[in-house]
C-alpha cells in the first residue's frame, strides 16, 4: 500500500483487524438494541446515534528504512531490489558518502487511519504543489528587472 504522505509502498498495518471487527460488530448489535427498545417505546424524542466504527490504523515506516550503502540493499526494500543509489549527503549532514535513494532518504513516519487517507493523501498533494509553485516563482525573474535590469 502506497503512504499518502509521501508515496512509498513503506506502509504496514499497525491494527489488528479482527479486534476492529469485533469492536465494530459490538456497536452494531448494541445500536440495534438501541432502536428496538426506541422503537418499542413509540419511537418518541429522537433516535439513538450509533457508536463511531472503529478503523484499521496503518504507519508509514519510510523513517527506519536504510541500506547503509550494503551490496544487497538490506533494510530497505527498494536497494534490495534495485541496489543502493550512491551520493553524497547534504552539507548539513556532514557531506558523507549515503544512499540517496528515495527510500533512504525519506523520513516519513506518519500514522493514520484507514478512513483519514485520502484527506491526507490531497493535503499532501496541495504542500506540494504550493512548494512547487513557491520555488518556481523564487527562480523567475520579474518582467521588469529582466528588461531593465
Amino acid at each position: 500500500m502506497e503512504c499518502p504522505y509521501c508515496q512509498h509502498l513503506s506502509v504496514m498495518i499497525t491494527s489488528v483487524p479482527e479486534e476492529i471487527e469485533r469492536e465494530n460488530e459490538r456497536q452494531k448489535v448494541c445500536h440495534e438494541r438501541k432502536m428496538r427498545t426506541w422503537m418499542a417505546n413509540g419511537s418518541k424524542g429522537s433516535a439513538p446515534r450509533r457508536g463511531q466504527y472503529q478503523s484499521t490504523k496503518f504507519a508509514c515506516y519510510c523513517c527506519i528504512q536504510h541500506c547503509g550503502l550494503q551490496e544487497t540493499g538490506f533494510g530497505c526494500w527498494c536497494c534490495s531490489q534495485y541496489g543502493p543509489v550512491l551520493g553524497v549527503s547534504d552539507a548539513s549532514l556532514g557531506g558523507n558518502v549515503v544512499c540517496t535513494c528515495a527510500i533512504c532518504t525519506c523520513r516519513c513516519k506518519i500514522e493514520f487511519f484507514a478512513h483519514e487517507r485520502q484527506k491526507i493523501s490531497i493535503s499532501a498533494e496541495e504542500v506540494r504543489r504550493n512548494e512547487a509553485s513557491n520555488s518556481k516563482s523564487r527562480n523567475q525573474i520579474p518582467i521588469q528587472q529582466a528588461a531593465f535590469g
